[in-house]
C-alpha cells in the first residue's frame, strides 16, 4: 500500500485532532474521515481503519496494519494513546507534516530548476567537447599549431561520449530513476533530507522527536523510565539512539535523569542546565518541549541553508567548465591571429 504524502498525513491528523477535541468516539470519528473521503484509494484506506477501530482495535495498530502511515507517526501516536494525549500529538503531527511539506517541496523546487540547468549545460559541454573542438583542432592543424593539452583532453572526453553515447544515455535513466526515488517515497525523501541537511540535521531531529514525545510523557503523568522506554521509539538517527540508550542504562543504575543525559553526552551544557532548572521547578514536560523547539528550529534553518547553496554552486561550477573550454580554445587562436597580424 502506498503510504500518504505530508499533505494527506497533515490533514488526516488535523481532522482526527478535530474529532477528538469534540468528544467524538474515535471508531465513529474514523468512519466520518472515511465517508467525507473523495479519493477510491484513500477511501478505502479509512474505511479498513474504521472496521478494525469498530472491532475494538488500538488506533496505532489499525494505522501500522494499513500499510499507508509513516512508523514515526505509528509510535507517536501509540505514544499518545498511552498518555492521553492523543489530541495533542494529533494537532502537533498536523504541524509537523505541514512543515514536512513545506520544506521537501522548496527541497524539489530548489533542487529541480538547478538539475535541469546542470543537465542542459552538461549537454553544451558534451556538445563543445564533440562537435566544436575537432573542427578548432582541424584549423589550429592547417596553421601548423595544436590546441592546449587541456582542450585536447576534453575533446577526448566527447569523442569517447559521442561513440558510447548509450552509456551517456543510460547514466541519464539512472538519474532520472534516482531522483524519482529521492523524490516519491518516503525512505527516498528522508535519504534526500539527510544528505542536504547533513549529520547535524540529522541528529537535530532526531533529538527534537525524543524530547517532544518525552515532554508529552512526563506531562500525562507516565514515571520518566517508561517515557524513555516508549521515546526511543522515535528516533532515527543511530548515533542519537546510542545516547539515549545509554542514558537509560544510567537511570536504571539509580543515576537521576539529569545527570544520566549529562554523562551520556547527549545536551550540551547549556541545555542541561535548562532541563535541570525545569525538573527542581517541577516543569520538566515545559523545559523539554521548549529544548524540543530548539532543536526542531534548528534542524529546519541547517537544511534551509544547504538548499539555499545547491543552485548558485551548481551554476558556478559548471560555468567555470564552460569557461575554461572555451578559454582553452580561444587563446591560442588569439595567438596566432596576432602573430598573423
Amino acid at each position: 500500500m502506498k503510504q500518504l504524502t505530508d499533505r494527506e498525513l497533515a490533514g488526516f491528523c488535523e481532522q482526527f485532532a478535530m474529532v477528538l477535541k469534540s468528544g467524538i468516539m474515535i471508531h465513529s470519528g474514523m468512519q466520518m474521515i472515511a465517508d467525507d473521503t473523495a479519493n477510491p484509494d484513500r477511501k478505502a484506506v479509512f474505511q479498513k481503519i474504521s472496521d478494525a477501530l469498530t472491532d475494538n482495535g488500538s488506533l496505532a495498530q489499525a494505522l501500522k496494519a494499513s500499510g499507508a502511515f509513516p512508523e514515526y507517526m505509528v509510535h507517536m501516536i501509540q505514544i499518545g494513546t498511552e498518555s492521553g494525549k492523543l489530541d495533542t500529538v494529533m494537532s502537533g503531527l498536523s504541524t509537523y507534516y505541514n512543515k514536512q511539506h513545506t520544506m521537501r517541496e522548496n527541497l524539489k523546487s530548489a533542487i529541480l530548476y538547478p538539475s535541469v540547468l546542470v543537465v542542459m549545460m552538461l549537454l553544451v559541454l558534451i556538445f563543445l567537447a564533440a562537435k566544436v573542438l575537432p573542427v578548432f583542432q582541424g584549423v589550429y592543424q592547417s596553421l601548423g599549431s595544436e590546441m592546449s593539452p587541456w582542450a585536447q583532453s576534453i575533446m577526448k572526453v566527447g569523442a569517447l561520449l559521442s561513440q558510447y553515447s548509450f552509456l551517456l544515455i543510460l547514466l541519464l535513466l539512472i538519474a532520472a530513476i534516482t531522483a524519482l526515488f529521492m523524490t516519491k517515497t518516503e525512505r527516498g525523501k528522508a535519504m534526500l533530507s539527510d544528505f542536504i541537511g547533513g549529520r547535524k540535521a540529522s541528529q537535530g531531529f532526531s533529538i527534537a522527536s525524543f524530547t517532544s514525545s518525552m515532554a508529552m510523557m512526563i506531562s500525562s503523568g507516565l514515571d520518566i523510565q517508561h517515557s524513555m522506554q516508549l521515546s526511543m521509539g522515535v528516533i532515527g538517527n543511530r548515533s542519537i539512539k546510542e545516547k539515549v540508550a545509554h542514558s537509560y542504562e544510567l537511570l536504571e543504575k539509580n543515576d537521576s535523569f539529569i545527570e544520566a543525559l549529562e554523562q551520556s553526552g547527549l545536551f550540551s551544557n547549556a541545555t542541561i542546565g535548562i532541563l535541570s532548572m525545569g525538573k527542581n521547578s517541577g516543569s520538566l514536560d515545559s523545559a523539554m518541549q521548549y529544548v524540543a523547539d530548539i532543536y526542531d528550529e534548528e534542524y529546519q534553518w541547517e537544511l534551509a541553508k544547504k538548499v539555499s547553496l545547491i543552485e548558485p554552486v551548481s551554476i558556478a561550477i559548471l560555468s567555470v567548465l564552460i569557461g575554461t573550454v572555451l578559454v582553452s580554445v580561444m587563446f591560442p587562436l588569439l595567438g596566432i591571429l596576432s602573430s598573423i597580424g
